[in-house]
C-alpha cells in the first residue's frame, strides 16, 4: 500500500521521539527513548527485509509511472523516511 513508508515513519517515530506519536504529549521519563544509531538500525533493518526477502532491491520507492497508485521498488528508502531521519538526526545528535 501507498502508507507503508508512512508506517515505517511512524515505528521509527514511536520509539526515538519524546513526545506520544497518538496523544502529542511528552513520554513519561521512565519512558526508554531510542537513540539516533538505533533508529538508523531500524531503518536498515526494514530495507534489509523489503530488499532481500521481498526482492524491492534498493531502488527508492515511487508511484508506477504507467499505473498509477501502484508503488514500486524498495518502501523504506523513500523520501518520506530520508527527510524524516534527516530531521531526527539535527534533533538527536
Amino acid at each position: 500500500p501507498a502508507e507503508f513508508p508512512m508506517w515505517i515513519m511512524l515505528w521509527i517515530m514511536d520509539k526515538c521521539e519524546q513526545n506520544d506519536i497518538w496523544t502529542g504529549k511528552a513520554k513519561d521519563p521512565s519512558v526508554p527513548r531510542a537513540t539516533y544509531g538505533t533508529a538508523q538500525k531500524m531503518c536498515a533493518a526494514i530495507s534489509h527485509k523489503f530488499g532481500r526477502d521481498y526482492q524491492l532491491r534498493t531502488q527508492p520507492w515511487l508511484e508506477h509511472p504507467a499505473v498509477p497508485g501502484k508503488f514500486i521498488r524498495n518502501p523504506s528508502l523513500s523520501v518520506t523516511i530520508s527527510q524524516y531521519m534527516v530531521s531526527l538526526c539535527w534533533r538527536k545528535v
